[in-house]
C-alpha cells in the first residue's frame, strides 16, 4: 500500500507540474486529524480498545486473590517473650502490634495494664510484670488476635 501511495504522489506532482501549479500543502493539524480518524476506524485499535479494560480488571482480579490468600496463611505468632527487670517483654512476627487494643489483665479480672509498643518494626509489646498470672490479648493493625496465658509461678 506504501507504494502505491509514492506512485500516486508522483504521478499528482507530475499532473502539477505540466499544468504550472503549486502544489497545496496540507496543514499538520489536518494530517494529525487524519491520522487519529485512521486510527479510531482501525479494527486492532477497536480491539486493544476493548481489552485493555478487560486485562487490567483480570489483572486486579488475580492481585487481589494472591494478596489475601498471603494474608490468610499469615498466623499471628510470638518470636520471643522474656522477663527483664520487672517488665515482659513480647515479640511478636509477622504483624504489628496494636497498642490501643491489646491489654494485659489479672486472671481474676481486676489489674488491666497497656502495653507500651517498643519499634515499628521490632513489634514488641511491654507489659509492666509482677510475677502473677496474667490473660494478655494482642491484636495486630490488620485485626487479628493472640491470645496468651502468662503464669508467673
Amino acid at each position: 500500500m506504501g507504494k502505491d501511495i509514492k506512485r500516486e504522489d508522483r504521478a499528482l506532482d507530475n499532473i502539477l507540474k505540466a499544468i504550472d501549479a503549486d502544489p497545496v500543502k496540507i496543514p499538520f493539524t489536518v494530517k494529525l486529524k487524519q491520522w487519529f480518524i485512521k486510527l479510531i476506524s482501525n479494527k486492532k485499535f477497536a480491539v486493544a480498545v476493548k481489552a485493555v479494560p478487560i486485562l487490567v480488571l483480570i489483572l486486579l482480579l488475580i492481585h487481589t486473590f494472591f494478596s489475601i490468600s498471603k494474608i490468610g496463611n499469615r498466623n499471628l505468632a510470638i518470636r520471643e517473650h522474656h522477663v527483664e527487670d520487672g517488665y515482659l517483654y513480647i515479640t511478636v512476627d509477622k504483624a504489628s502490634i496494636d497498642a490501643e487494643r491489646s491489654f494485659m489483665e489479672s486472671t481474676e479480672g481486676e489489674t488491666v495494664l497497656k502495653p507500651t509498643v517498643k519499634g515499628i518494626r521490632e513489634n514488641i509489646a511491654v507489659f509492666k510484670f509482677d510475677g502473677n498470672s496474667y490473660n494478655i490479648y494482642l491484636y495486630s493493625t490488620d485485626g487479628r488476635t493472640l491470645q496468651l496465658l502468662i503464669d508467673g509461678k
